[in-house]
This record gives C-alpha cells, structure tokens and sequence, in this order.
C-alpha cells in the first residue's frame, strides 16, 4: 500500500513539475512600424525616436497622431569620426531616413527575429573601408561616460572573443 502511495504521489509530482530540459515558449517576433514580422536578412531602417519615449508607446500604430513625430526626420548610417579613417562608426543624422540594414539572429534557420534574442546587425551598403559593415560595440569612451557603435564586427561565431558584436532588442 505504501509503495503505490508512493508512486502515486510521485507520478503526480512529476506531472505537476516541467520535465528538466523542457522547452521553453519561444520568445515574440519582432514587428516593424507596419506590424509585419521582422525577417532575417531583409533591409529596414532605425530610425531614432524624436520625442519622449512614454508619448511614443504607440509607436507600431501608423493611425495615431504620435506616429509620424516618432519617426520623422532622423536616421542611423555610417561616418568617420576623429581622426581616424576606418572603421566607420554608427551615428545618428538629421533630415535624412538613413542607411538599409539587416539583422542575423542567432538561430537565422527559423527567419524571423526574436525579442531578447542576440543579433547581429550589418548595413547593407558598399564602403571604401576595408572592414565590414557589422556593428560592434566600441571602447568605453570616460570623457563621455558612453559606450559607441562601430563597425568592423563578425556575422555569427558567438563566442568571447565577439561578445560585442551580439545586440538584442
């Protein structure tokens, strides 16, 4: 008697629990202004958001009034900056919508892009450096107390040694 008690008990306990290793839901896609799903590979534009973050919430709803404010005029491309040449970094322009870039997330066989899953992010345009145009996260700059976005990353090959090419959204 004891021992079926126990089974049973045990049986329940397990049906109750995940099994270890269970999979977990997969994180959402990412959706662009239109609501469509992002797709790995495919062009798209950042654009910065120009006015508060909170009057921005409705930032996928093209009808509201809020919309066009968040997106208009200002885009992300790649510049010189100091003294140096190449690579080019990230940075953000006024009156212009920006450059088309593509996302590779880690997994890319499933084709869409995930939330809180790494990426890599590339522009998708021809350059005279001889770097790549995947971003990568820049040296701590103390003078400014920020971090900047280069180029000059490495698609794929997660590892330590190309922890800063991986972002997330």
């Amino acid at each position: 008697m004891k021992s079926t008690l126990l089974a049973f008990l045990f049986l329940l306990a397990l049906t109750c629990q995940p099994l270890p290793g269970a999979a977990d839901a997969s994180p959402e896609q990412v959706v662009d202004t239109s609501g469509k799903k992002l797709r790995a590979g495919a062009n798209y534009y950042i654009r910065p958001i120009t006015v508060p973050q909170t009057r921005c919430g409705v930032l996928y709803n093209p009808r509201s009034p809020e919309y066009g404010r968040c997106m208009a005029g200002r885009g992300l491309v790649l510049a010189r900056t100091g003294n140096k040449a190449c690579p080019l970094d990230v940075v953000e322009v006024q009156g212009f919508p920006g450059l088309p870039l593509s996302f590779t997330p880690i997994d890319s066989k499933k084709g869409v892009v995930r939330v809180d899953t790494d990426l890599n992010i590339k522009f998708n345009i021809h350059t005279s450096c001889p770097t790549s145009n995947v971003w990568k996260l820049d040296e701590f700059d103390a003078s400014t107390g920020q971090w900047f976005v280069t180029t000059g990353g490495v698609v794929g090959n997660p590892g330590y040694k190309t922890v800063r090419n991986w972002f997330k959204i």
